[in-house]
């Protein structure tokens, strides 16, 4: 029976191939048939599967949450904001909406860990690039312009005479 119902139900020959989906629908075949989850409500895998496109999973869910909390915004104000006054529970966006709110707020951790790495390099903490942070200082042949090159020559050419 276990087989069988990966194959039809899942599309798989083993339970290590299910994505999540296959694996919730798989749950609610057996739930279906008289298996239940301890814990759980009865009817769990089954309402799981049929609100599945209809609100945004527990993992966009708990995404949210954590990018939010990083950032300290309101998420009840976010939710309403993102689907146009409809909510205030991150369970209850549409996934579309959830998508969008994760990636505004993934677009300002970017750009918060930015700035603090700007403002690092203009107190002179900071490297002069990520290519540069592994080198030591710049050796007189090295300089950015040709004239500092010639004046760093010049100047070995006239310290070696005057010795």
């Amino acid at each position: 029976l276990y087989r069988l119902v990966l194959r039809n139900v899942g599309g798989v020959k083993s339970s290590k191939e299910l994505t999540q989906a296959g694996f919730e629908d798989v749950m609610a075949v057996f739930e279906d048939s008289g298996f239940r989850e301890i814990g759980k409500p009865p009817t769990y895998w089954r309402d799981k599967v049929s609100i599945r496109g209809v609100f945004c999973g527990e993992r966009m869910a708990r995404k949210i949450t954590e990018l939010a909390a990083e950032q300290g915004y309101a998420l009840a104000g976010l939710c309403r904001r993102f689907s146009n006054d409809r909510v205030e529970g991150v369970d209850k966006l549409k996934p579309r909406q959830a998508w969008k709110l994760i990636e505004m707020l993934k677009a300002v951790v970017d750009r918060n860990q930015q700035a603090a790495s700007e403002s690092q390099i203009s107190e002179g903490g900071g490297p002069r690039s990520p290519a540069m942070a592994t080198m030591g200082p710049r050796m007189p042949s090295e300089s950015s312009s040709p004239f500092e090159a010639l004046l760093a020559k010049e100047g070995a050419i006239c310290q070696s005479n005057s010795q």
